[in-house]
């Protein structure tokens, strides 16, 4: 019964060490002649984040994370864009690529503003530099905090 018991510990405990979750996400500023973000900056909790602008394939544990900021320049270093709103949250799914899209900021005169769009770029960018992730795992999309499609990419 015991050694039982411990062999299901053991399995739970490293079939979490083992799970995989990525955002699939990059941002940038339109016009694209204008100065381009560097970090983009996730809460989860009490915790932040902070990720390449343009890495677009983020591992990251599962849960729930809000679009905080944006920076430019360096983390500790420059100027960001700070965003309040609860629509820019995004669920990380357990073994899952969930496809958040391209935030593009909108600097705008007195507020900035940050829309999310499907854009394919963040999937050939990812197959540049990550195909053997996207060749074990498909793409989620999701609406609403449900996974509505879901894509094999081929790389």
């Amino acid at each position: 019964m015991i050694k039982c018991l411990l062999v299901s510990i053991a399995f739970v405990f490293s079939s979490k060490l083992l799970a995989e979750s990525y955002f699939l996400m990059a941002s940038v500023v339109d016009p694209e002649s204008s100065p381009q973000p560097t970090f983009i900056a996730l809460g989860k909790g009490s915790r932040l984040y902070h990720y390449p602008a343009r890495q677009s394939l983020i591992p990251v544990d599962t849960g729930t994370y809000r679009l905080r900021h944006v920076d430019f320049g360096t983390v500790s270093m420059g100027r960001a864009i700070y965003f309040r709103s609860d629509k820019l949250k995004f669920e990380a799914l357990e073994d899952s690529i969930v496809y958040v899209g391209l935030l593009v900021v909108d600097k705008g005169i007195e507020e900035a503003s940050v829309n999310v769009v499907f854009d394919p770029r963040l999937l050939e960018w990812a197959c540049e530099n990550n195909p053997e992730i996207l060749k074990r795992m498909p793409v989620t999309f999701v609406e609403d905090g449900i996974a509505v499609k879901e894509i094999k990419v081929d790389c």
